[in-house]
């Protein structure tokens, strides 16, 4: 599967779950098209989207023991370094 259509898969499911859990609506319409009584538009729908796609994710790093270790030596050469 190509990264970018990933992404973009996890995009729309994360406007799913806004438009459910925040704002208590079914949005999946707005997607592709307005309806005369739904309370989004489709401007609207990406306009929130493109705020959500600016958003940088944290991601969390897991060292392993080796890891941690060679990092430890260097985060305290440089702390050495720096006291010299």
């Amino acid at each position: 599967m190509d990264p970018e259509q990933f992404r973009m898969d996890a995009m729309f499911d994360r406007m799913d779950a806004v438009g459910k859990g925040v704002l208590g609506l079914t949005i999946q319409c707005a997607q592709c098209h307005d309806h005369k009584f739904d309370p989004l538009t489709q401007k609207e729908y990406y306009r929130i989207f493109a705020f959500l796609n600016n958003d940088h994710e944290a991601n969390v790093t897991v060292y392993t023991a080796e890891e941690q270790k060679k990092r430890a030596d260097v985060l305290g050469k440089i702390v050495k370094s720096k006291t010299r």
